[in-house]
């Protein structure tokens, strides 16, 4: 009985919807965070189904969280076809939610970046395969530039060692 309560103390569960862009249709999920791990279950009448998604938090490389429509965008590096995978979780606990993940980033040593917007404030877009595949070489030149003054100043994250390999990808 000690083991199993220890590894229960080890997750934390909260029950959201996902949030698709078209449909307002969504069913009950129950997404379960261990300590370096994130399941996505279907939840049908209080039982757990099937897992709808798996990931290592290694494998998160944003978080967005909306306190205000209680929606939390997370995106994950998918190794297995090389891309991301973009999840819309409406979490009614958020604030719980956000608080339980940070602090398993931090135990897991992962580097965090956390921005709060002013209004008005521009954020940096960031590219999608799409549009690198789309640019042109003089467009791409002068990103590569601006992501090795990043590397250089220190400022790496997936995002920025990823698409600077992109691109390189590109120009050779």
């Amino acid at each position: 009985m000690l083991v199993s309560s220890y590894i229960y103390s080890l997750l934390d569960d909260f029950v959201c919807k996902e949030e698709y862009e078209n449909s307002k249709e969504s069913g009950q999920k129950l997404l379960i965070l261990s300590d370096d791990a994130m399941i996505l279950f279907e939840l049908q009448e209080n039982n757990i189904g099937k897992i709808e998604f798996w990931s290592t938090l290694y494998a998160l490389t944003e978080l967005q969280v909306n306190k205000v429509t209680k929606v939390a965008s997370l995106t994950f590096f998918n190794d297995e076809n090389n891309a991301e995978k973009k999840l819309n979780l409406k979490i009614e606990n958020i604030l719980f939610f956000r608080e339980a993940l940070v602090k398993r980033m931090t135990t897991l040593k992962v580097k965090t970046e956390s921005k709060r917007l002013v209004k008005g404030q521009l954020v940096e877009k960031r590219l999608t395969d799409k549009e690198i595949s789309q640019m042109s070489i003089q467009d791409v030149t002068k990103t590569i530039d601006i992501l090795v003054g990043k590397i250089k100043n220190n400022e790496i994250n997936y995002y920025i060692v990823n698409t600077f390999m992109k691109l390189s990808g590109r120009v050779s």
